[in-house]
């Protein structure tokens, strides 16, 4: 046991602490400008012929709305798993969702270019949903069956590959302007 007045022990793993940090305040930068930006990109798809009153409303509501339903979505589809029965544990069947989710883009697409706010409303509710039911059920489920030090190492990359899978859907999120001229 070291005195009281002994010197701090040698600090390990600060530099990868800083490196994490980075990543996860570039994370934060990006999805915070992308929220700034989704104005431009609502202007852009819904140009508003009618009254300025009726621009103001149906663009903020609507981007607010989007945003302000997956984030509380993602909130309940975490609490989900904590119901026994709801929780899915198997690693194929977790995949085979995981997988699934593809299907999405498809249908995020062609709702964007044909549909209406209803139903960009209800797949941004899904896709929220989904992403906080399937977060929660992978990092839980994924470890078990291997020892502590190989859960942890395991832990660590799941959480770096969804730091990752965030930062490039976020990068990917500004696509859109590439070649629009602006």
């Amino acid at each position: 046991m070291a005195s009281p007045d002994a010197p701090p022990p040698k600090l390990e793993g600060k530099y990868a602490a800083m490196v994490v940090c980075w990543f996860l305040g570039n994370g934060c930068l990006f999805s915070w400008n992308s929220m700034i930006t989704i104005v431009d990109y609502y202007v852009y798809l819904f140009p508003v012929t009618a009254r300025i009153n009726q621009f103001l409303f149906s663009l903020f509501l609507y981007a607010l709305v989007l945003i302000a339903l997956y984030n509380v979505c993602d909130l309940i589809g975490r609490y989900i798993p904590l119901v026994k029965f709801l929780k899915l544990e198997s690693r194929r069947g977790l995949m085979t969702v995981i997988l699934s989710r593809f299907l999405l883009v498809p249908c995020f697409y062609f709702t964007a270019k044909y549909g209406e706010q209803g139903w960009m409303i209800m797949l941004t509710s899904f896709l929220g949903l989904t992403n906080g039911y399937l977060t929660v059920c992978v990092l839980t489920s994924a470890p078990k069956g291997y020892r502590g030090p190989e859960q942890n190492a395991l832990g660590n990359l799941l959480v770096l590959f969804l730091l990752g899978g965030i930062l490039a859907g976020v990068l990917l999120d500004w696509l859109w302007l590439i070649g629009k001229g602006w």
